[in-house]
C-alpha cells in the first residue's frame, strides 16, 4: 500500500493521477518511487527514500525520467538484470523495460507519450495483462485510459480520490481551439 498526504494507492488496482501541468504529479511519482527525499510518505509502511527493501519492489518510467543517450536496449536489460531481483529476461524481450522487472509497484509517469496509435493500443493490452499489480499511471487522458482505472486521484487545491465510475460520470471532454472553447 502506498500512502501520500492526499492519496491511499491500495494493493493490486491501477490508479490514475491526475491533474494540471505543473501540480506535482511527476514530483509525487519520483517521492513514492524513493528518488526524492519527503515526509508523509509510505509505501509497504516504510519511508521510500534511498531504502532497498521499497526500492527492489518499485520502478518509476516515463518520458520524464530518460536514460543515457548510450544505452541502448541491450544495456538496459543488462542493468535491468542486475538491479531488480524478479526480473524476467523473457517478458523483457516481449515487451516493456517497466512491466519486466517484476516490480510489485509500477509507477508510470505518461507512459503513451510519443506511442502511435497502434503502439498505444498494444501498451493498454499489456496493462491489462498487468491488472493485479500496484499501478500509478500519471495522466492527461484520463478518457483514454479509464478502461484501465479502478480509482482516480485528482491533484490540486482540494484533492480528492474514489473509483473511475464516480469520475467519468461527471467528466465532460471539450476539444477544438482555444479560442472557441474560451468563448
Amino acid at each position: 500500500m502506498i500512502k501520500t498526504r492526499d492519496f491511499t494507492f491500495a494493493d493490486g488496482l491501477t490508479h490514475g493521477l491526475v491533474g494540471p501541468n505543473g501540480i506535482g504529479k511527476t514530483t509525487l511519482l519520483r517521492k513514492i518511487a524513493g528518488q526524492i527525499q519527503s515526509g508523509g510518505i509510505t509505501v509497504f509502511g516504510e519511508n521510500p527514500f534511498d531504502n532497498q527493501s521499497v526500492l527492489n519492489r518499485v520502478i518509476l518510467m516515463g518520458i520524464d525520467n530518460p536514460l543515457p543517450d548510450s544505452w541502448g536496449i541491450g544495456k538496459l536489460g543488462v542493468i535491468g538484470k542486475a538491479r531488480w531481483p524478479r526480473w524476467d529476461d523473457e517478458r523483457f524481450n516481449e515487451l516493456l523495460f517497466a512491466v519486466a522487472s517484476g516490480c510489485e509497484v509500477m509507477l508510470l509517469d505518461g507512459p503513451y507519450l510519443g506511442l502511435d496509435t497502434q503502439r498505444r493500443e498494444l501498451f493498454y493490452q499489456v496493462l491489462r495483462e498487468e491488472h493485479g499489480r500496484t499501478m500509478v499511471i500519471s495522466t492527461h487522458h484520463l478518457n483514454e485510459v479509464a478502461g484501465l482505472l479502478d480509482t482516480v486521484s485528482l491533484m490540486g487545491d482540494n484533492p480528492i480520490s474514489g473509483p473511475i465510475d464516480d469520475f467519468i460520470e461527471g467528466i465532460l471532454e471539450l476539444t477544438g481551439p482555444s479560442e472557441s472553447l474560451t468563448a
